[in-house]
């Protein structure tokens, strides 16, 4: 008999539920799997994986409304954890992406994630009920926490119950380029903050010389534009393709980190949304001979099934 593995998705966006996707195809063949998710989340999707789906009938974290209405909705993600946390007991593994909140059910439960929510309501909101309660909870029992080595930001850079891999992306052959001909625009997965519409707006007027695309799927002689997520930077290091990473002060201080790692790592730059945009160092960085430059490990994903296969 297989064993069963649940994994609880974070209801914020599509990066988190993305990544459970590609972790699961890897463990098909070992376990029963449920996902716990957004309707939403799965809708946008529509993954052909023979696992079992659990749609929410409540959220658990939405970054978007929280920047939106300007609270904190601590009722409400205590609420799905006393929902849902009873049903981590039928799991011979559980996988959270990334709620700490279910350790209270299940003191063995893996975290999945380069940050932690703690992190960001105490860079927005200071002091906030959700961090207190998320930190009780990683103090009292100390969870394994599975991280993109690359990417990881605020208390998990000093965390000492990890467990670090490479993006989460295949190796496939490099095709370079020395100017891309299109520029993709990332809208945003959800409604953060309005000023990545207006700066995206904006560059679509601007006569760039590139062809303006949308679709995220185009990825020959490309420049993305994106809101810098773990699961858009791991499409475009898979692909090689050069990055504009947004950013916006009011943002999480994960995104902000997130973009300045672009710099660091030396596969695009970042751009404040509310600041000029400087049309030449555009023009001038969108060749992919970026990647010639850089090394990273790959395979994150299945390597990730491989260490879950193991326990």
């Amino acid at each position: 008999m297989k064993k069963k593995i649940g994994f609880f998705v974070c209801s914020n966006g599509l990066g988190h539920f993305s990544r459970v996707l590609q972790i699961s195809k890897y463990l098909i063949s070992d376990f029963d799997i449920d996902i716990y998710c957004e309707k939403f989340q799965y809708e946008k999707f529509k993954p052909n994986l023979n696992v079992n789906f659990n749609f929410y009938k409540i959220s658990n974290i939405r970054w978007d409304e929280a920047l939106i209405k300007n609270e904190v909705n601590f009722e409400r993600y205590l609420k799905w954890c006393t929902l849902y946390g009873p049903a981590t007991l039928k799991y011979d593994i559980v996988v959270s992406d990334n709620l700490v909140g279910l350790a209270r059910f299940r003191n063995d439960i893996i975290l999945s994630g380069s940050f932690l929510w703690k992190d960001v309501f105490l860079s927005k909101f200071k002091e906030n009920k959700i961090t207190d309660y998320d930190n009780e909870l990683l103090t009292k029992f100390n969870p394994l926490v599975i991280t993109n080595k690359y990417v990881e930001t605020g208390s998990l850079k000093n965390y000492n119950n990890k467990k670090s891999f490479g993006w989460g992306c295949s190796i496939k052959k490099m095709q370079t380029w020395d100017k891309a001909k299109k520029l993709v625009l990332a809208q945003p997965s959800l409604n953060y903050l309005e000023s990545y519409n207006v700066f995206l707006n904006k560059l679509n007027t601007i006569p760039l010389g590139f062809k303006i695309e949308t679709s995220v799927h185009k990825t020959a002689n490309c420049c993305f534009v994106i809101r810098p997520g773990v699961g858009m930077l791991t499409h475009c290091i898979e692909n090689y393709i050069p990055i504009i990473a947004l950013y916006d002060n009011k943002d999480s201080n994960e995104i902000i980190e997130l973009a300045k790692k672009v710099d660091k790592l030396g596969i695009g730059f970042s751009h404040n949304v509310n600041k000029s945009f400087n049309i030449k160092k555009l023009v001038n960085n969108t060749s992919n001979d970026i990647y010639n430059r850089v090394s990273f490990e790959k395979e994150g994903y299945k390597n990730i099934a491989q260490y879950i296969k193991g326990l």
